[in-house]
């Protein structure tokens, strides 16, 4: 029976005490709440384009980089404004994701790419992303 009352304190913990301190950590930390949103943006966005739905898609990558930029958001959003012809936007955006992080692969593959004369883009040995290679 001791042991039962223990088990039921700990209950008690974990079911207040254990969410009260993750919403203690997280209401300092915005971000990880902007995070949590654009992912949801971001998955929407590719859920649309699997639909074959572009103009839903723009909508939520625009949302999710509003919610919290991600450089996996830039390329995506990056990849659907070259395939629409906005290939400006398409190479700022690319940029925009590498502000992010200078080191994504795909991202330095991508501007690249884009910055080649539409005939040459995507032949040969670059054909492919180098997450393609994996």
């Amino acid at each position: 029976m001791k042991s039962q009352r223990r088990n039921d304190g700990w209950r008690r913990t974990a079911g207040y005490g254990l969410p009260v301190w993750i919403l203690l950590a997280l209401a300092g930390c915005r971000r990880q709440q902007k995070l949590d949103e654009a992912t949801q943006h971001l998955v929407a966005a590719q859920a649309a384009l699997a639909q074959g739905d572009q103009t839903l898609a723009m909508k939520e990558l625009d949302a999710s980089i509003t919610a919290g930029a991600s450089e996996w958001a830039y390329l995506e959003r990056a990849k659907l404004r070259q395939t629409l012809g906005q290939e400006k936007e398409a190479i700022d955006d690319c940029q925009k994701g590498l502000e992010l992080n200078q080191e994504n692969a795909e991202l330095k593959w991508y501007l690249a790419e884009l910055k080649k004369p539409k005939t040459q883009r995507f032949r040969g040995t670059q054909a492919q992303p180098p997450s393609a290679a994996k």
